[in-house]
């Protein structure tokens, strides 16, 4: 669990059943954003602080995770189990509201939690004017669409490295552009094997959680408009 927060905020794991009635929800909007990130690990403690200050629509900056870096030499490649650099939705980057951030995780408990109570707004919209459901919709689209992109992109790479093969006559030139070439497929690749491992299970629950969500009231007009006039 995280352990440093600024004075005045809570020390999460030492807090069980209850928030101290001095605590403002000004003074925790941080680590109520920080809890966000990974509902999954406080989901309990969710709950009590949003039951507390009747934050079940409160909209907020949640910064992205899940940045797992693998250097390659001189050119970095991030894998990312939700790559941001590839516009997956899942990645939380927006000011989101607490049913954005549980449907980007596909936490099925805590989107059901918060459904339960009629203060949740399901057709709440975060800054970039999405809905939960569009959310899902985007990322059922991105699921399946990725992989034939990423094949592509990699075909790509490798005939540009036949090409550079054949054009490029100084030695040091050509292995430089081999290998710059030769990161970026093995990044393509390395996102490929996550997106293969996480595509069974993230597509059946993405559709499960959006017939749930339009059983709970989600107007799938909102989206549609929305994209119509994009």
């Amino acid at each position: 669990m995280e352990k440093v927060y600024e004075q005045e905020q809570l020390e999460l794991e030492k807090v069980t059943t209850s928030i101290p009635d001095k605590i403002s929800f000004l003074n925790l909007q941080k680590v109520f954003a920080q809890m966000l990130k990974d509902i999954a690990i406080y989901a309990d403690f969710l709950k009590l602080f949003i039951e507390r200050f009747g934050a079940f629509n409160e909209v907020l900056r949640i910064e992205a995770k899940y940045l797992l870096k693998d250097d390659v030499e001189k050119d970095k490649i991030k894998e990312q189990r939700h790559p941001i650099i590839y516009n997956d939705p899942k990645t939380i980057r927006d000011l989101d509201g607490p049913l954005h951030c549980a449907v980007r995780q596909l936490n099925e408990h805590f989107i059901k939690w918060l459904l339960k109570n009629r203060k949740t707004e399901v057709n709440l919209r975060n800054e970039n004017r999405e809905t939960a459901l569009a959310i899902l919709c985007k990322m059922f689209d991105w699921y399946k669409q990725r992989k034939p992109k990423l094949e592509k992109e990699i075909q790509r790479k490798k005939e540009e490295m036949q090409s550079a093969i054949r054009k490029i006559d100084d030695e040091r030139k050509l292995k430089k552009t081999l290998v710059k070439l030769n990161n970026k497929i093995e990044g393509l690749i390395k996102e490929m094997s996550v997106l293969e491992k996480d595509t069974p299970t993230y597509l059946p629950k993405t559709i499960s959680q959006v017939k749930f969500l339009l059983q709970n009231g989600a107007d799938f007009n909102i989206y549609v408009n929305d994209c119509g006039n994009d």
